[in-house]
């Protein structure tokens, strides 16, 4: 656990621009977040404001504590000692100081054991994590590739991109045509992949190179572990793609989507902006914005109101 310091006084200049209004003792200060199991009063939280009367009766309740403005609503007064954060967005808020004051710091290197092409370039603050396979790619500033990740020619990893363990950006496709005589042929993978900056990649997924052109990652989307992206896919910005999803090739993705997890979408299919692809859905049809889809074959919301999920 971190042994550093935090003064509240510190939290509140660095985020003001989060905060709603405090309640209580500016002169506190954590050295650990929360946790339920061996509770500490030095220590930060994240508490629904409905549920912080029940919290504090806690005598080891955290000292500084995030919540929403449904606390301040209630008008209940806090212990000596306490000092209450009340945001406009509380969960997000609590991400980033979370990752201010806890987050390990990286070191850029390149682990010994990895093989790196030498045609591959790389920008010198990257970390190459244990057994990485890297091919002839272009590796951009800030990038985390972690232990035995897999990236073949032709992959572009714009800034920042995180890439967790066990991952394989790059592979063939299998996009097949029969002969006469009914044995498959595999389309060679000639295209690439370009994954732009700020995405992050879980573990285990897999994305397959386009067989001519490219396939597609765009700004700042997040891909959960076991997802599988097949070839020529383009996924926009800033979408929330849960673990175990299967998107099939030429699927198009636009901005701010979510996709649940264990859900598959067939390949040529386009969803646009704004959507949310509920678990286990399967998609076998265009979607268009701002629209909620459930179920198999997905289906509207409304459409879909006697389904059990």
């Amino acid at each position: 656990m971190n042994t550093k310091s935090f003064s509240a006084k510190e939290i509140i200049e660095k985020f003001k621009d989060d905060i709603i209004i405090t309640i209580g003792n500016d002169n506190v200060v954590f050295t650990s977040f929360y946790n339920s199991s061996n509770p500490t009063n030095d220590s930060i939280s994240w508490v629904n404001g409905a549920r912080m009367s029940i919290f504090l009766l806690d005598p080891n309740h955290a000292n500084f504590i995030i919540t929403d403005k449904c606390f301040k609503e209630l008008n209940q007064k806090i212990p000596e000692n306490t000092f209450v954060v009340i945001a406009q967005k509380p969960k997000l808020l609590f991400i980033k100081i979370l990752t201010h004051c806890f987050q390990p710091k990286i070191y850029w290197s390149k682990h010994p054991s990895a093989i790196i092409s030498p045609d591959a370039k790389i920008h010198k603050e990257v970390y190459i994590g244990p057994n990485c396979v890297i091919g002839k790619v272009n590796i951009g500033k800030g990038c985390v590739l972690e232990g035995n990740n897999f990236i073949y020619d032709n992959v572009t990893l714009k800034e920042n991109v995180i890439i967790q363990a066990g991952a394989i950006i790059g592979s063939r496709g299998m996009s097949m045509a029969r002969d006469i005589n009914d044995i498959l042929h595999n389309f060679p993978s000639l295209g690439e992949i370009i994954i732009e900056s700020d995405v992050e990649i879980g573990s285990n997924a897999v994305i397959d190179a386009a067989v001519m052109g490219k396939t597609l990652v765009g700004k700042g989307t997040k891909i959960n572990s076991l997802t599988f992206i097949g070839n020529s896919a383009e996924i926009g910005e800033h979408n929330y793609i849960s673990v175990c999803v299967n998107i099939n090739g030429s699927v198009k993705i636009g901005n701010r989507n979510f996709i649940g997890s264990g859900s598959s979408i067939r390949n040529k299919t386009i969803i646009r902006n704004d959507n949310t692809v509920a678990s286990g859905a399967i998609v076998i049809k265009n979607i268009d914005n701002n629209t909620t889809v459930m179920g198999n074959p997905a289906k509207e919301k409304a459409q879909a109101k006697n389904l059990h999920l």
